[in-house]
């Protein structure tokens, strides 16, 4: 585990400023044989103290249980969502949580108690940066209860990672559908297939054609038929077709088309120089061609020029 969860304490700006205000109150307490200045000067020194303890005391038995990124656009919010644990007998209160390297979209203070033996989820807002897969390696849990004197942190190891989608921009119009082009690969490619891969629940949208009304008759619950390659009219977004764009803006274009055809519950195929994403037209195909595009290769090398 290395590090993790070995509690760090320092004073805060305010906290400094206590204890300047502590010295130079005990200066005059000795320079004018003050002893009411004295007392005063002590009382908030053992007051600072109890203060230092409880806020060491406030990251105990505080744990990560689990950690996950929703996938954001670059340059748009990102939402981290952090499960607290709290393995302790005692109430935490004001943790903070951030990950390395991630700028806040939005300082909030954190005011949710996290009881004994319990888990509290925290979410935060945060700036994505550019498109790919980055890792989420090292969150640090903070506090500066109770009188914000001393600032707590620990820190703790991660495996988890979380995707940035291309920013979705573009102004060229969907491309017609290649059912009617001859019958290349492209248009292969854009065609459903005729095997059948297997059942679905109904949703709203749904066209009735792909309503197994068979089993529906049979008193089974509305089932939408499912095929290999996707529905038959399909449109096909091609990278290369892409002319006059560099890769960034060509990313952004099929992003842009990408999210134009979820919102119109198109059938849709992602072909990218080096892999194609059959056409289908559910969520996970969505996420799935979010994800080609955002793991496309940024070094000139591997990707494409603009033609």
């Amino acid at each position: 585990m290395g590090r993790d969860g070995k509690i760090y304490i320092i004073p805060t700006r305010f906290g400094f400023v206590f204890f300047a205000g502590i010295v130079v109150m005990l200066l005059v307490g000795a320079t004018y044989a003050n002893n009411l200045v004295n007392m005063l000067a002590f009382f908030l020194l053992a007051i600072a103290l109890v203060a230092m303890i409880q806020t060491h005391n406030n990251l105990k038995n505080v744990r990560i249980q689990g950690v996950s990124a929703e996938p954001g656009f670059a340059g748009a919010t990102i939402t981290l969502v952090t499960a607290l644990e709290n393995a302790g007998n005692d109430t935490r209160f004001n943790l903070e949580v951030r990950p390395r390297r991630l700028k806040f979209e939005r300082e909030t203070e954190n005011l949710q108690p996290l009881p004994a033996r319990s888990v509290l989820r925290l979410k935060s807002a945060y700036r994505a940066g550019t498109r790919g897969r980055y890792p989420l390696r090292s969150l640090k849990v903070s506090t500066v209860f109770p009188v914000g004197l001393f600032y707590a942190w620990t820190h703790f190891s991660r495996e988890e990672t979380y995707l940035v989608y291309p920013t979705p921009k573009g102004d060229r119009p969907l491309p017609e559908t290649e059912l009617d082009s001859a019958d290349g690969p492209r248009a292969r490619a854009a065609r459903g297939g005729d095997d059948f891969h297997g059942h679905r629940e109904y949703r709203p949208g749904d066209p009735a054609r792909r309503i197994d009304w068979k089993a529906f008759a049979r008193g089974r619950p509305l089932l939408v038929k499912e095929f290999d390659e996707g529905d038959p009219a399909a449109v096909v977004f091609d990278y290369d077709h892409l002319h006059g764009l560099d890769r960034e803006a060509r990313l952004s274009q099929l992003a842009a088309w990408v999210e134009l055809a979820k919102r119109q519950r198109l059938t849709y195929a992602l072909r990218l120089p080096h892999s194609l994403v059959p056409a289908r037209d559910d969520h996970r195909h969505y996420e799935r061609c979010m994800e080609e595009l955002a793991l496309f290769p940024k070094d000139d090398d591997n990707g494409r020029a603009a033609g």
